[in-house]
Formats: C-alpha cells, structure tokens, sequence
C-alpha cells in the first residue's frame, strides 16, 4: 500500500504559504504549490512594477512640494508688506537706487 509521502510532496521551504511544512498534491501526485506560484507569478511582476511607479510617483511629489515650499518662501520674503525686504516697498526701492550728486556733468570725463 502506497504511503501518502509518496502520493504528495512535502516540503518545508518559503513558499506562498509561508515557512511552514505543507503538503501539497496529496491525492492527484501534482505539485500544486509549484503550479499556483507559477500563476501567480504574473500578478506579482505586475504588483511589483506598479510599486515601483508608485514609489517614483512619491518622489516626484516630494520634489514637486520642496519647490512650492522655496517658491512660498520667496514670496512671503520679497512681496509681504511686513517684510523689510518687500520689493514693492519704497524704502527697499531707494536702498537700491543710487543718485548722483555732481548734476549734470556727472558723465563726463576730463584729462
């Protein structure tokens, strides 16, 4: 009389179902476990690859909101009224400008 070791595999090894002793194809001598992480092999490259673009996507949104992060801070630097650096201010404006004092020959040269 057959055992049922011989009618089935057993085996111990990582598997869909975890580290744990399973013993597949008991009744039929197939391996089952083989043939359903081989169809499940093709939904597993796809879950994989969409990680991936989920995890560039993150990236990409990381980025994108340090440079709305720079961007708000230029604007809260250079145009808030508060600021005493606003560039619309007139005082920041005549820190800028410069006026000659020497009239209206100021340009020209002499030797």
């Amino acid at each position: 009389m057959a055992s049922i070791s011989s009618l089935s595999g057993s085996s111990s090894a990582n598997s869909i179902y975890g580290s744990r002793n399973v013993i597949s194809g008991l009744a039929s001598g197939l391996d089952t476990e083989t043939l359903i992480e081989n169809a499940v092999s093709g939904f597993k490259s796809k879950i994989t690859a969409l990680q991936q673009q989920q995890t560039l996507v993150q990236w990409k949104q990381d980025a994108y909101r340090g440079i709305i992060d720079k961007m708000v801070q230029l604007n809260r630097k250079y145009t808030s009224y508060t600021s005493s650096t606003n560039l619309f201010s007139p005082s920041f404006f005549n820190k800028a400008v410069t006026t000659s004092v020497l009239g209206k020959s100021a340009n020209a040269v002499s030797a």
